[in-house]
């Protein structure tokens, strides 16, 4: 079973920097940020993280797919 991560701010800076070195240890990626992945490799889940209910719907999203 591949072991999988949910990063958030994953659409830049250190959070792209962390999906990239997960994706290239073999990892899957679910970036949680208010804008899609540049990575392609990763799921995008695009939610604001101070929304309770946009959050958890992202959340359901990302496990659904």
């Amino acid at each position: 079973m591949t072991p999988h991560a949910l990063v958030t701010g994953g659409a830049s800076g250190i959070g792209a920097a962390t999906c990239a070195a997960l994706l290239d240890a073999g990892w899957a990626v679910t970036s949680l940020d208010l804008r899609p992945s540049p990575d392609s490799r990763a799921r995008s889940a695009v939610a604001d993280v101070t929304d309770p209910d946009g959050l958890g719907a992202a959340a359901t999203r990302s496990i659904e797919s």
